[in-house]
């Protein structure tokens, strides 16, 4: 495999800009006495996706999670495929487009995506990828977390990337100045209605379900979010939630 890197478990995972960077433990440095980190391990022992990818997309190092939303047969197998190994060849380009914007822009992104393998099994996606720096602070490729939305809790998920010191929100592009938190008078006024599906779209479930937990059609679920959508200023549901992480965390 071209461009294959050695990662080990026991490497610490360093914050650099909005990227992540691997240093060997060190015990008698400064940095290590005065910073909590987390190693490659922590990250890999998450009950969601987790992955190292190289400048080409190929897969450095991958957790179980991961290995087996992919299809694929083990961490070990999925060392070296790039999406167009597994996923169907469109969605293989936009990952593979997805992860080169990030490394030329050098900011992480949230994005959702549409996982669709080349068996025809599908998940819908909640990403956060991150530019990937080697000891020289050089982009070497990206470093992903992904929920699937249905399966894994948001609101966990979502805290558990806090917890890591991998989120916050200056580094997701959210600001004090262009995001209304829970305490902030501006923050919009939504109905019942519209809090209650806010709260479990958030906690990653789909329309569908938040329709049948509200006894409500999912037409009427939709409505309420094209409304919350509207309210927020934003798109779609990954912005959604970039807006709603502070109002329920």
């Amino acid at each position: 495999m071209k461009n294959k890197i050695a990662i080990s478990n026991e490497f610490l995972i360093q914050r650099i800009g909005q990227g992540i960077k691997l240093i060997k433990p060190n015990p008698k440095a400064h940095h290590f006495k005065e910073h909590a980190h987390y190693t490659v391990a922590d990250f890999l022992e998450q009950p969601f996706n987790i992955w190292f990818s190289n400048s080409e997309s190929a897969f450095a190092t991958v957790n179980d999670e991961c290995a087996n939303i992919c299809g694929l047969d083990s961490v070990q197998a999925s060392v070296g495929k790039r999406p167009v190994d597994f996923m169907v060849k469109k969605q293989a380009v936009i990952a593979t487009q997805h992860d080169e914007n990030i490394m030329i822009k050098k900011k992480l992104e949230v994005t959702e995506f549409d996982l669709i393998l080349v068996d025809g099994s599908s998940h819908q996606c909640l990403l956060f990828k991150l530019p990937w720096y080697n000891e020289e602070n050089k982009i070497i490729g990206t470093f992903g977390c992904g929920s699937i939305i249905g399966k894994h809790n948001l609101a966990e998920f979502l805290s558990k990337l806090i917890g890591l010191g991998l989120l916050n929100m200056n580094e997701t592009g959210v600001t004090k100045t262009n995001f209304l938190s829970k305490n902030d008078n501006a923050f919009p006024c939504f109905s019942q209605r519209e809090s209650q599906c806010l709260h479990l779209t958030v906690r990653g479930k789909p329309a569908k379900q938040v329709a049948s937990e509200l006894g409500i059609s999912q037409r009427t679920v939709e409505e309420y979010l094209n409304n919350i959508k509207f309210k927020l200023g934003v798109s779609s549901k990954a912005e959604l939630i970039d807006k709603a992480l502070n109002y329920f965390l």
